[in-house]
């Protein structure tokens, strides 16, 4: 899943890892959070998602 967080796109990252949640670190050696994809600040710094197939 791809954010704009600095005011250009594609400036965040995080992992879908189901169940409306996703995966991601706030900051290059930050802890690993777990985090609701519709939450407020999210929702309004949503960029797009890409999907990757299994076996490809």
């Amino acid at each position: 899943m791809f954010y704009n967080t600095l005011k250009r796109p594609f400036s965040h990252v995080g992992i879908c890892i189901g169940h409306g949640r996703f995966v991601h670190a706030s900051k290059s050696g930050a802890q690993v959070r777990l985090e609701p994809i519709r939450g407020a600040y999210w929702t309004l710094r949503f960029d797009r998602v890409r999907w990757i197939e299994p076996g490809s």
